[in-house]
């Protein structure tokens, strides 16, 4: 079964040196993108079940500070779903429906070691996480387009504009 075994193509031209270690400003800046928009979109969730949940930005900041996006989302769909607003239960669900699959490109950066680049394609992204892939010895290597990075900040972007209409639209920031 081990024979049968054969690495990727680009995994394979990266052990043979089709790596650039220093990354380029174009990639260090998106990558930069990703961990400020994922920073706002948690913020901006805490924000919005806060306000859903009628608390003041101190109550809201001890109850939904510290809790990961993914647990905000369930709360706040449940939440809406039974207070029969139907329409923001369903767009709070397609948030958290893509969520993990965005949230990927922030654990890659957070989680997994940048290696660099591929120098023949330097908008391809090398990430190494610990992770096995394969038979026995053989760590993993994650090749990303820079497009999908920038893809993840265009949907935190859009996510953290909906939830902070919302706390705005219910005067979560006012003073009470």
């Amino acid at each position: 079964m081990l024979e049968e075994y054969l690495p990727h193509p680009e995994a394979t031209a990266i052990l043979e040196g089709d790596i650039q270690r220093d990354l380029p400003p174009n990639v260090r800046e998106v990558l930069l993108d990703v961990i400020l928009a994922w920073a706002n979109l948690d913020m901006a969730t805490a924000f919005f079940v806060a306000s859903l949940f009628g608390l003041s930005p101190d109550e809201g900041a001890d109850k939904f500070g510290r809790k990961e996006i993914a647990d905000k989302l369930r709360r706040a769909s449940k939440a809406l779903r039974e207070s029969g607003n139907t329409n923001a239960a369903i767009k709070v669900g397609e948030i958290a429906e893509a969520y993990p699959d965005k949230a990927l490109m922030r654990r890659r950066i957070a989680h997994s070691r940048c290696a660099g680049v591929r120098k023949s394609a330097p908008d391809r992204v090398i990430f190494l996480p610990f992770e096995r892939e394969g038979p026995p010895g053989h760590l993993a290597v994650e090749i990303i387009h820079i497009s999908k990075f920038a893809d993840a900040v265009a949907w935190a972007d859009e996510a953290h504009t909906y939830f902070m209409q919302h706390a705005d639209s219910a005067g979560f920031f006012n003073e009470r």
